[in-house]
């Protein structure tokens, strides 16, 4: 098992440098009385296994960088002395140093028609709230209850909602808020910490209706999945008024990562448009889907145009804009800059390609 755990950590950290949020949380999970053996002996024990395992992991995370051995490349004033050593996988490190820069500093966000050049304390939960499923949301609260109540079940239910928790609360105090997807990562502990309402009556001849509720909230789930494809990365659930009410509440990657270029190209040739102003979000180029595109402000191939306009922001020049809902919200402009599209965010769209494309037929 303990080197399964390697494996598995060497892995994550190879696959998601978000790994790193969670060597504190397991390290606090390690000495929790959550287990058979309670003892500070106990505690210490596990401690020492999960060091061990990290350090084990570093060796498949340097494997998986194909032994890579180089001069650093650091770029805050602290490291950078380190620069003139060479050691293992530098890139690792030069992204671990990033994903802390970035999460400190923040990029520019957006938030129920709000900006924010670092962040908003309430981005996390009302993501939450609004991207996940409500069945989900539903369940959870009740799968605490039945399963911290019971003596017998509190522990295991601990030790899934423990982590989940403290990654949670880790994401609010980061000041990156660009997407739902930063909290997938606890999402596997919420899940099985409500399938447990399953295991609630073990017994035979014990009450059927969780596991009824269970199969209902997974039935849900998969109508809901069905009912959004192709349109995954789109998803907002119906309390937050769906996919057709995200762009109001929540833009970047939440809704949109440029996916819709294909499906724009497909509705221009059904409707037989030869030429469109053009918005998109995301690093393809148009042309090579065969799109005649002029250029409008976006990011980031015409990311110089955000201050070279081509059009009046006040009065656009007749023709057909499709412009990408992240553009619309405009997070590369400081915030007393955010007027580029002021005009096209007053008025309703005439046509949606997906849910991250709005078209507008200015006459």
């Amino acid at each position: 098992r303990w080197l399964a755990a390697t494996v598995a950590l060497g892995l994550a950290f190879g696959s998601k440098l978000s790994t790193l949020s969670f060597v504190p949380i397991f390290a606090l999970l390690a000495v929790l009385p959550l287990y058979p053996d309670r003892s500070w002996r106990g505690a210490w024990r596990r401690l020492w296994q999960y060091g061990a395992a990290g350090a084990g992991s570093l060796l498949v995370v340097w494997a998986i960088f194909g032994g890579q051995w180089a001069n650093f490349d650091f770029q805050s004033s602290l490291l950078q002395p380190l620069n003139a050593w060479r050691g293992p996988m530098p890139t690792f490190w030069s992204g671990i140093e990033q994903i802390l820069l970035i999460s400190s500093g923040g990029r520019p966000s957006f938030l129920l028609g709000q900006f924010s050049d670092t962040g908003f304390p309430l981005y996390f939960p009302i993501a939450f709230l609004v991207k996940t499923p409500l069945p989900l949301l539903l369940l959870l609260p009740v799968a605490l209850v039945m399963r911290l109540w019971r003596t017998s079940t509190r522990a295991r239910a601990l030790f899934l909602f423990v982590p989940a928790f403290l990654y949670f609360l880790l994401s609010i105090q980061s000041a990156l808020n660009i997407g739902y997807r930063h909290l997938l990562p606890m999402l596997p502990f919420l899940y099985l910490l409500v399938a447990g309402i399953a295991a609630s009556s073990p017994e035979p001849g014990g009450a059927k209706w969780p596991r009824a509720l269970l199969g209902l909230a997974a039935l849900s789930i998969l109508g809901s999945t069905l009912l959004i494809h192709p349109y995954y990365l789109s998803y907002f659930n119906a309390a937050a008024g769906g996919p057709e009410q995200g762009g109001r509440i929540l833009i970047d990657s939440n809704i949109d990562w440029g996916q819709d270029l294909i499906r724009l190209q497909e509705w221009l040739a059904a409707n037989e448009i030869a030429h469109v102003k053009l918005s998109w979000f995301g690093t393809a180029d148009p042309a090579y889907y065969g799109i005649p595109y002029e250029p409008l402000p976006g990011v980031p191939r015409h990311f110089d145009l955000w201050w070279n306009v081509p059009f009046d922001r006040d009065h656009p020049a007749p023709g057909l804009y499709a412009i990408s809902v992240s553009n619309l919200g405009e997070p590369p402009l400081r915030t007393d800059e955010k007027t580029v599209f002021a005009w096209f965010r007053a008025h309703e769209p005439d046509a949606r390609i997906g849910y991250s494309i709005y078209i507008y037929d200015v006459r």
